[in-house]
């Protein structure tokens, strides 16, 4: 049996509300897949993105899809980065950085969790 290794794949999902959305949100998903190689780490994550294809009804009763558009990246994990602190994954944008950051109470592990429905 090969070796198992790990992968940081960033998945690409994009909303649509109703018939027509000129304004779609676009999900970055960063997600870590186990695999033995990178072609089955590849594979594995378009299951994963493909998976989160779903269409639901919002409070306005629209109808809101998403859609799983593909990987904007997949690269190795190498196994000193898995320990607290270590970095999984980074990318570089231009422009104030401020904007990015966000107070404690905005943080996803602080805010109340919602459900799909």
């Amino acid at each position: 049996m090969a070796k198992q290794r790990f992968f940081v794949a960033v998945l690409v999902l994009q909303s649509k509300a109703g018939d027509w959305d000129d304004k779609p949100i676009v999900d970055h998903q960063v997600r870590i897949v186990r695999a033995p190689n990178a072609t089955t780490a590849y594979a594995r994550a378009l299951r994963l993105g493909a998976a989160e294809n779903a269409t639901y009804r919002n409070q306005d009763g629209q109808a809101v899809t998403w859609e799983f558009l593909g990987l904007s990246e997949l690269d190795h994990l190498a196994d000193d980065q898995l320990h607290d602190g270590g970095e999984v994954f980074s990318w570089r944008t231009q422009g104030p950085g401020r904007e990015f950051v966000r107070e404690q109470e905005q943080l996803a592990v602080f805010a109340p969790r919602s459900t799909k429905t």
